[in-house]
């Protein structure tokens, strides 16, 4: 009996003695992370699924994972189609859940009422529903890892360029605005943000597990988290302001919560869970977390940050890629068997040669031919393909540093490309480029500008099924709100110092894909009212995938300036093998 049939059949057990017919299990936790600690990833224990968004919903006599269209092939590839029906969480409207999942209107769905949160739940208000407690999953996996609690650790001014009180005054006085009386913040991400501290709870995230409670009327802050982890210099820290930061362990939230009185702020991403604790009080929804769009706008010290660690990353990323060419031009590939994992590999050994490198910022997506057309494949040891000639080559990687966040696609070919798939990347880099050369006026919200990115590929009957570019903070989440460019409706307005992806693609399923992924910032332009886009990643893009004759003047000044930018940053710090893989590449006759 395979695993997964058997954690079903364990599951629908539970279904009985909880006075249920279905349950649902999203790919979100508890903290609302993106980045989910092993011992939350509940999801993939359930359906195999490995994706960072997904939902299944386990009923007596089906098993349906909704996940959108990056994850497709993926989940196909990952989930025992025996017994799992994969759908596309785009396709289907809110009132369709109940025909899909049952046609017995009296169905009552189960859940965990901290793994859903006030935006979500919003999916499944056709249903009944019931909320569970334990979380079921938990109650049938054997083996399932510890929750993390590791120390916490100090972010210095010198990378964050604001002080704990400057943030938290700054917090307060938005709350004053908003005429309430506490505020009420879930997202692992912003308490981090918020008093400048760290940990390594999560794989790719140095991010500290808590729940932090701001009370206006006597402008003090709750922590709650294990307090284990906190040493005397991290208690020092956050008392060292005019604020006070009150100490709680994290099984504490809900019993402080009851005691508070009056109108309490919470975000569209607060779990269910908590409304029980503050059911008595005024609730004030709030569609984004306040710390986003403060935290999303970074400061003159951290784009200065952002800007070393990205030299220091494209370093590093030049380095992997000139010692494959190396193997490559010596013919070497089919006598040391080099495979996509262990090419992933490599460039992490890379990477942790840099100054100031912590971790991977997310797990490196590394893709020969068909596997490139996964646009979040993960190889592993024993799945990954071996790289042969010839064939399309896709890596996104990316490194967190004190002082920033890396993220960064390239696609390359080893041994000869056809003409075809050099008109395609080079569609994307024209895309790419394009979006990079915007000037748009203050205001102008991301999806106005995602057609920019798409708009050659339209030309020719192409699309990609991803979002044009996504948020990326400095030394948190690779995936940061609320900013983003993607053709789907963002009321958030992009403004000068926010840091986003732009990373157009193409894929082709079964053959091959390409993305060209640049991280960017938001900064005033020349014109008064008006924003422009400056490129923080410097690595070369692929010159033996570049049609120059579909290039216009303006794109090949672009590249031009560019490649000036890698020689005078990059290029200085590079071995001698590197600067050789960099003079084949900028050298291009353009």
């Amino acid at each position: 009996m395979k695993h997964n049939e058997q954690r079903l059949k364990q599951l629908r057990q539970k279904f009985l003695e909880f006075g249920i017919s279905g349950y649902i299990i999203p790919s979100s936790n508890e903290y609302q992370s993106e980045c989910a600690p092993k011992y939350a990833r509940r999801l993939e224990y359930i359906t195999g699924f490995s994706g960072s968004y997904g939902i299944a919903i386990i009923t007596l006599n089906k098993a349906i994972l909704f996940t959108d269209g990056r994850y497709l092939i993926q989940a196909s590839n990952q989930v025992d189609l025996e017994q799992f029906q994969i759908i596309n969480i785009k396709d289907i409207l809110t009132t369709d859940w109940c025909s899909i999942i049952s046609s017995d209107t009296d169905t009552i769905i189960g859940y965990d009422p901290y793994l859903l949160n006030l935006r979500s739940i919003n999916y499944f208000q056709q249903l009944k529903l019931k909320t569970i407690s334990p979380n079921l999953i938990d109650l049938i996996w054997n083996n399932q890892p510890s929750k993390p609690s590791t120390n916490a650790w100090i972010y210095s001014v010198d990378y964050a360029g604001q002080t704990i009180q400057d943030k938290i005054s700054k917090l307060f006085i938005e709350l004053k605005n908003k005429n309430v009386d506490g505020y009420f913040i879930t997202d692992s991400t912003s308490i981090c943000w918020l008093l400048n501290l760290r940990a390594y709870d999560t794989e790719f995230t140095p991010l500290m597990l808590s729940y932090a409670y701001l009370d206006c009327k006597d402008q003090s802050v709750y922590l709650f988290t294990n307090l284990e982890r906190l040493s005397q210099s991290v208690n020092e820290h956050l008392n060292q302001g005019y604020q006070t930061i009150k100490l709680y362990s994290e099984n504490d939230v809900n019993v402080v919560l009851n005691q508070i009185t009056n109108k309490i702020l919470v975000s569209e991403s607060c779990p269910i869970g908590f409304l029980s604790a503050i059911k008595n009080k005024q609730i004030i929804k709030q569609q984004h977390d306040l710390c986003s769009l403060m935290k999303a706008c970074k400061n003159q010290v951290e784009i200065a940050a952002a800007k070393q660690c990205h030299i220091n990353d494209a370093v590093a990323v030049c380095e992997f890629f000139a010692w494959l060419d190396d193997i490559v031009t010596q013919h070497k590939l089919e006598s040391i068997n080099i495979t996509e994992y262990s090419l992933s590999q490599m460039l992490t050994s890379f990477r942790k040669k840099q100054p100031n490198y912590i971790c991977n910022s997310f797990d490196s997506i590394c893709g020969f031919n068909e596997n490139s057309a996964i646009i979040h494949y993960r190889p592993t040891d024993q799945s990954a393909k071996l790289i042969k000639s010839d064939g399309i080559l896709l890596v996104d990687s990316g490194g967190q540093y004190l002082g920033g966040t890396t993220d960064i696609t390239r696609t390359i070919v080893i041994g000869q490309a056809t003409q075809l798939q050099k008109e395609r990347y080079t569609l994307i880099l024209k895309g790419h480029i394009s979006l990079l050369n915007s000037v748009f006026p203050c205001g102008t919200v991301g999806s106005n500008l995602d057609v920019i990115a798409r708009r050659n590929l339209w030309q020719h009957g192409l699309d990609y099924p991803h979002g044009t570019g996504h948020g990326v903070s400095n030394c948190l989440s690779v995936h940061e709100g609320p900013q983003s460019i993607g053709q789907y409706n963002n009321d958030v307005a992009l403004v000068d110092g926010m840091i986003l992806s732009n990373e157009p693609g193409y894929y082709e399923e079964g053959n091959y894909g390409i993305r060209i992924e640049n991280l960017m910032f938001v900064k005033n332009s020349k014109y008064e009212s008006f924003l422009e886009f400056e490129t923080l990643t410097l690595v070369p893009y692929c010159s033996d995938l570049i049609l120059t004759s579909l290039l216009t003047n303006e794109e090949k000044e672009y590249i031009h300036h560019y490649y000036q930018r890698i020689n005078n940053q990059v290029k200085p710090l590079l071995s001698d093998k590197a600067k050789f893989w960099i003079e084949k590449h900028v050298s291009m006759n353009i």
